[in-house]
């Protein structure tokens, strides 16, 4: 999984979009794959204020991240709870 997007360094109260590529074990393309996200501060139990939504990409395998926001500084944690035949998995950033 590669995660690519948040380049400014004021963050905070900004809707931000993410590309994030996926891609099997093998080096294949994850394509129509189902993902979802949530997020958390790391040392305290704040959530994520916004609900993102995570759509296909133009390209096979990858996908778009909309609507993320932050609302706190500090360290965040964006979990990927992902889905590709039939095999569930996740991946934290």
């Amino acid at each position: 999984m590669r995660l690519t997007g948040i380049e400014r360094t004021e963050y905070i109260n900004h809707l931000h979009g993410l590309e994030l590529s996926l891609a099997t074990a093998a080096g294949r393309s994850a394509a129509a794959a189902s993902i979802e996200l949530t997020g958390q501060r790391r040392y305290a139990p704040n959530l994520l204020p916004t609900s993102p939504r995570v759509r296909p990409g133009a390209v096979d395998g990858t996908y778009k991240v909309e609507g993320l926001r932050f609302h706190m500084v500090g360290e965040w944690r964006l979990v990927f709870a992902i889905e590709f035949a039939q095999i569930r998995d996740h991946a934290r950033r």
